[in-house]
């Protein structure tokens, strides 16, 4: 299942900091912020006057060549910058349209009870590999995937 909502550009309040260090050979300065529940710290170089980021970053003095959440959750770092003519390829996906919240509250829904979720809304059968089984695989039930919080899950966004 493809869930598909639009909304505004994410507009982000950066505090520029002091510090320095490099990613990739690029000098660059550290700025942090808050996004969505978490905070970020990342490392953009002004030498390359891009404002872009990994994921919906961006809004600095210069590409953001690194970004973590302070909690070492969720980072993202570039390994390698090229410069060329590529094409750019759109992929077609057939999405559900949603809001913000109906998509959050079913990928929450997801793991939560992905039995529920593969089996009620997918409408498939679930099988785990078993070798005492006759094909080597078993059906499961729902009562195995009863248990609370049986997959982890710490979305990227917390609001």
């Amino acid at each position: 299942m493809v869930l598909r909502y639009e909304e505004e550009p994410a507009a982000f309040s950066w505090q520029l900091l002091s510090d320095t260090g490099t990613v990739m050979g690029y000098v660059c300065q550290k700025a942090r912020t808050g996004f969505k529940g978490r905070v970020y710290e990342a490392w953009y170089c002004p030498v390359l006057p891009v404002d872009a980021g990994p994921y919906k970053f961006g809004g600095l003095p210069g590409l953001i060549l690194k970004v973590a959440d302070t909690a070492g959750d969720y980072s993202w770092e570039a390994t390698g910058i090229e410069e060329g003519a590529w094409p750019i390829y759109e992929k077609k996906f057939i999405a559900r349209k949603c809001t913000r919240a109906q998509a959050r509250k079913t990928i929450a829904d997801m793991f939560s009870n992905p039995f529920y979720f593969f089996v009620k809304v997918g409408g498939k059968t679930m099988f785990v590999p078993d070798k005492s089984a006759p094909r080597g695989v078993r059906e499961v039930n729902e009562k195995e995937f009863s248990i609370k919080d049986y997959f982890y899950y710490d979305p990227i966004e917390r609001e």
